[in-house]
């Protein structure tokens, strides 16, 4: 359930962003700081994973700071009902439908050795 408030800009976006899955299974989503990205795409997610369930979300982030938890935070502020976690608990979780999972795009890179497709339990993420 998404706890949080979209003004109506936010909310035409959200809607294009919902339209717009029907084409990519790949989306970016760009705008400039202080926009509302993260309120946004909570919401789009929520909506998604109402639609379909089974779907695994990747929210990947920059940077070698703490922007994956900032968006973790922000996320489990806004939604409540969605399951959630990190890359480490992505790699052990047996089903991960449903799912969130927040990740530092740039620590993933960097340990991308270490991750051995064979013993992985998603072995077609790699």
């Amino acid at each position: 359930m998404f706890n949080g408030k979209l003004i109506p800009f936010q909310t035409t976006h959200e809607d294009n962003l919902l339209l717009k899955c029907a084409d990519y299974e790949e989306m970016v989503l760009y705008a400039p700081t202080g926009s509302g990205k993260t309120v946004m795409v909570c919401k789009f997610i929520d909506d998604y994973l109402d639609e379909n369930p089974n779907t695994v979300f990747l929210w990947l982030c920059p940077g070698a700071g703490g922007l994956h938890k900032q968006s973790q935070d922000s996320f489990e502020e806004m939604t409540s009902g969605i399951p959630f976690g990190d890359v480490y608990s992505f790699i052990g979780e047996p089903d991960p439908r449903g799912q969130v999972f927040f990740i530092n795009w740039d620590k993933i890179n960097s340990h991308c050795q270490s991750l051995n497709p064979k013993t992985s339990p998603h072995p077609l993420f790699f």
